[in-house]
């Protein structure tokens, strides 16, 4: 799974929905980096994170934003989406 991180502080994910991917975020990273650690992910199947972009359920893409924050290091965030 493909994510970028900026900034630092309490964190932030932004998870992208249907025909989009971590880059549609762009115009409010600058602004949430200030003062938070913000991450963005694209989801599996969308580029440039590898996979289908079907046959997964809410417990899958689940299971990939733990796998993202746990890489990231991050113990909790608020997530938006």
């Amino acid at each position: 799974i493909h994510y970028e991180v900026a900034g630092e502080g309490p964190a932030i994910v932004f998870v992208h929905g249907l025909g989009g991917n971590h880059a549609v975020w762009f115009q409010q990273v600058a602004d949430f980096a200030v003062d938070h650690t913000v991450i963005t992910l694209s989801q599996r199947g969308f580029a440039p994170s590898g996979g289908a972009r079907d046959g997964y359920d809410t417990r899958v893409l689940a299971d990939d934003l733990a796998a993202v924050l746990d890489a990231a290091k991050v113990p909790s965030a608020v997530v938006v989406g």
